[in-house]
């Protein structure tokens, strides 16, 4: 669990994500509180971006070891319903994980840099990659 300590505090900044109807670009206010839980054996994450009073984007997240010191799992819990656990890796500064759905392959990648959190989300379709959400946040703790 070492190897995601930078990920740790609190962190506020903007975003944005697609619509999934419109297409449409919402912007959002994000902040995401990340810490250690269970006597430090997972990381437990809580994000949530505002667009105005309505809440665009909520999610919680445990982290915990995998069987590799770079690759942990990664259960994931959206306000909308949607969980899953995926297998999130760990690179440098670069933490990774994929998700595979009918509609195509989506990837994550969350880097850090001192005290910026940047994160994106892209999904394959025709055999290219779109972006439909990122993030970009510093360190407040």
């Amino acid at each position: 669990m070492h190897a995601l300590q930078p990920m740790l505090g609190e962190w506020q900044g903007e975003g944005y994500v697609l619509d999934r109807e419109s297409r449409e670009k919402v912007t959002f206010q994000h902040s995401e509180k990340i810490y250690y839980d269970l006597d430090s054996t997972i990381i437990v994450l809580e994000g949530q971006g505002k667009s105005g009073d309505r809440i665009v984007r909520e999610a919680r997240a445990i982290i915990s070891p995998a069987d590799s010191l770079d690759q942990f799992e990664f259960y994931s819990f959206l306000a909308s319903g949607r969980k899953g656990k995926f297998l999130l890796k760990k690179v440098d500064d670069q933490i990774d994980w994929s998700i595979h759905t009918p509609e195509g392959e989506i990837k994550y990648t969350i880097t850090l840099k001192e005290n910026a959190y940047h994160e994106i989300g892209r999904v394959s379709m025709n055999g290219q990659w779109y972006p439909f959400m990122e993030m970009n946040l510093r360190r407040v703790d």
